[in-house]
Formats: C-alpha cells, structure tokens, sequence
C-alpha cells in the first residue's frame, strides 16, 4: 500500500507491504504532515497527535485502522480485532516475526496493512475542533 501526499509543490510518498505495520506518527512525519521542529521546546509532531479525534479508511478490509490504548505489540493488535493479514511474498518468516513483534504506544494509531491492493482509496483524519 502507497501513500501519497503534495503539498508546497513537494511530494511524498510512504509505503506498506501486506501484513507490515506503521504508526500514524511514522507516517504524519514521512510524508510531512508533521513534525518536530528541535528549534522549539513544543514537540509539534505530538501535539498534532492529541489534535486527531478520529481516523478512518476508505476499505477496513485492506487497511485496519485503530487507536492504540495503551503499550502493546502489532501481535496484540491483530489477536485483538481478529485481523487476518495476506503478507507480501517478499516478506520472510523472520521478518513477520520482526513485524508482528514491534511496539505500538498508546496514543498513537495502527495501521496494518491486510492485503495487496491497487485501488485508490481514502484516508481521512479528523480533527478535534478548537474550542
């Protein structure tokens, strides 16, 4: 699966093979949605994180999408919600194993990828809004 996000002129893109695993925040600071600026105390990347109320998927079916509550593992997570992942070919028992090992924090927001896909699809993130 392939994100692609323009802004400014500028493109970026980040990418997940079948059954892979990435943190919101991984992919808000890849594809330059957020950062940390280290010229200021503020940690900006984690203040947009509190900012997000919700995030969804065009089709759950290929993309799982789900706030993480508390520390746990990509294991966790897909034991949890029951997730069923078609892995790429290109990936090895190790590195599966490596995947489904990985940390996830609370706070953050899961994604992992269940199956191959060339389809466009949509990505949405709401915002809390001010009050």
């Amino acid at each position: 699966m392939d994100f692609h996000y323009e802004a400014d002129g500028v493109a970026y893109e980040f990418s997940l093979k079948g059954g892979e695993y990435a943190s919101l925040k991984a992919v808000l600071s890849a594809v330059g949605i957020a950062q940390d600026d280290e010229a200021t105390e503020e940690d900006e990347l984690e203040a947009f994180m509190k900012d997000i109320a919700e995030v969804t998927f065009s089709a759950p079916e290929l993309l799982s999408v789900s706030k993480v509550e508390e520390d746990t593992t990509v294991e966790e997570i897909k034991k949890r919600l029951g997730l069923e992942c078609e892995y790429s070919a290109e990936l090895t028992e190790e590195e599966i194993a490596e995947i489904n090992a990985q940390k996830a924090e609370a706070g953050d927001w899961a994604l992992i990828s269940l199956k191959p896909f060339s389809t466009n699809e949509v990505f949405t993130m709401i915002l809390h809004t001010p009050t």
